[in-house]
């Protein structure tokens, strides 16, 4: 081979070798474009003012007119009804919204409107769903009542939300000998898996989890628009944004310094465990606290987020709340009229409809409604 024919040889090689990396480089800088970070230094409305004025509270177990055997989840119409999931007797009992009981429907058994076990209610568009993780399926009625229509489902899920029109997020559990994979998974109307978003491996025994139980389920929510799921590193107040596909497309992060847990707060968590499964032992391997504990939706573009601090005593529990305005951080305020831990805890769900906050406990089984007040 001649010298010429060498040297054409060696500059297509080059030429094809330059355009490979220049693509790579291309691809890697649009994929960095289209993931927007945004850090949160400083509020940008130090000046703003909200309370939650008490309104009214719903006791399951000491109402008159409706006694629940076991409230497991709410959810609340455009009207400001409530409705609370009683898993006790796979009923939904309806409330107005001064708490005042108007209806119970739904029922324990096989047949039409009846489900066995039921673990989730959702409401869109004033459509009631509520589902079974056991019998895999959904019942849907109307506000008043009235069966729609049963929905079979391929897949069973936890902690659900919607998202849109036939797409909802939830924990899904795939167990092999004593290992557990937690997912968090966009599903599709049948439950099965269109994309994952978070997954956490852990051991778990037959009445202990052997992991910060933490660690295997981030905060998440949704606002209609966006997607949102906490980072859940110990040490980094972050959180990321996904579109309705699950692309992620933000990360927004908050100046933040690691938190450790002082001794009363972990004795507080594996309290707030034993009321889950009174047989359950906890084993938290981290002395460190999650930086997001709840994610609540305000409206499409307003986020209220409860971060952890730091606390001087027990009787220092005020709920502190980090308000974002189309993820940008405003400030972050106090309500020393709502006491909670710095830890996510499935024995209180939060939410917020058309300017009212609603706590849910499990342990006390109320509902307590609040009216939010902005000046």
């Amino acid at each position: 081979m001649n010298y010429g024919k060498k040297l054409f040889k060696i500059k297509l090689f080059t030429l094809v070798l330059l355009l490979f990396i220049f693509s790579n480089c291309t691809e890697s800088s649009e994929e960095k474009k289209e993931t927007q970070i945004i850090h949160n230094f400083k509020p940008l409305n130090p000046d703003l003012e909200i309370k939650l004025e008490p309104f009214a509270t719903i006791d399951l177990y000491g109402n008159s007119n409706y006694i629940a055997k076991l409230p497991i989840a709410f959810e609340v119409d455009n009207q400001n009804n409530i409705y609370i999931l009683d898993a006790g007797s796979s009923k939904i009992a309806k409330f107005d919204s001064l708490g005042n009981y108007l209806l119970s429907f739904g029922g324990k058994g096989q047949g039409p409107a009846e489900i066995e076990i039921p673990t989730n209610i959702i409401n869109y568009q004033d459509t009631i769903l509520i589902s079974s993780l056991r019998a895999r399926k959904n019942l849907v009625f109307n506000t008043e009542g009235e069966f729609l229509k049963e929905e079979k489902l391929k897949g069973n899920a936890s902690n659900l939300i919607r998202v849109t029109e036939g797409k909802y997020l939830g924990f899904q559990l795939l167990s092999e000998n004593e290992q557990r994979t937690a997912y968090l998974n966009l599903l599709n109307k049948e439950f099965s898996k269109i994309k994952n978003l978070n997954s956490f491996t852990f051991k778990h025994g037959e009445k202990s989890f052997v992991t910060n139980f933490l660690d295997a389920f981030p905060p998440f929510a949704s606002n209609n628009q966006k997607i949102i799921v906490s980072e859940n590193d110990d040490k980094a107040y972050s959180f990321s944004v996904f579109n309705l596909e699950a692309k992620k497309i933000k990360t927004v992060k908050f100046h933040y310094r690691a938190l450790r847990f002082k001794d009363w707060e972990l004795k507080n968590f594996t309290k707030d465990m034993g009321l889950l499964d009174k047989n359950l032992a906890v084993t938290v391997n981290t002395f460190y606290k999650k930086p997001i504990n709840e994610i609540i939706p305000q409206n499409e573009n307003t986020l209220w987020i409860m971060p952890s601090i730091e606390r001087k005593d027990s009787l220092d529990s005020s709920m502190a709340i980090d308000i974002l305005k189309d993820f940008k951080w405003q400030k972050r305020v106090f309500f020393n009229n709502i006491k909670v831990n710095d830890f996510k805890s499935d024995n209180l769900s939060y939410k917020i409809k058309n300017n009212f906050f609603y706590r849910f406990s499990l342990a006390t089984s109320k509902l307590e409604i609040y009216k939010i007040v902005e000046k």
